[in-house]
């Protein structure tokens, strides 16, 4: 099932890139195939792929909404890799960008906000032992 999905985010990916390989649609394929990855507990494919979404999201469209979705995605697979330094980093830019382009009550930023608790209690819990 996820394999299927996979294919077929592949599939649609290179079509994006014959359209250019900074294209938006391209930043959404990459961002697709690296949630699948990370379904798939491939957190470091996952990230590499987060990675490209990114490069073409700073080029593009720096300070959008999608930006704070892959700066979450990265945080949650920093935190499937126990890296949680990286995951607090990654969770509080999305958090920031989240503020500053979505309505206050916005629910995707009490979503950001919870994945950020859950992990600075994991970094707790790692400095006590």
């Amino acid at each position: 099932e996820w394999q299927e999905a996979l294919d077929n985010y592949k599939q649609a990916l290179d079509i994006n890139l014959h359209a250019g390989a900074n294209s938006r649609k391209a930043a959404v394929r990459y961002r697709n195939i690296g949630r699948v990855l990370y379904k798939k507990g491939q957190y470091s494919k996952a990230l590499e792929m987060y990675e490209k979404t990114l490069d073409i999201e700073l080029k593009n469209l720096p300070r959008h909404p999608s930006m704070a979705y892959t700066y979450n995605n990265m945080g949650l697979a920093f935190d499937g890799q126990c890296n949680y330094q990286k995951s607090e980093n990654n969770l509080k830019r999305a958090i920031e960008i989240s503020r500053n382009t979505l309505p206050a009550n916005h629910p995707l930023i009490t979503n950001r906000q919870g994945n950020l608790a859950n992990v600075q209690q994991k970094l707790k819990g790692e400095s006590i032992k």
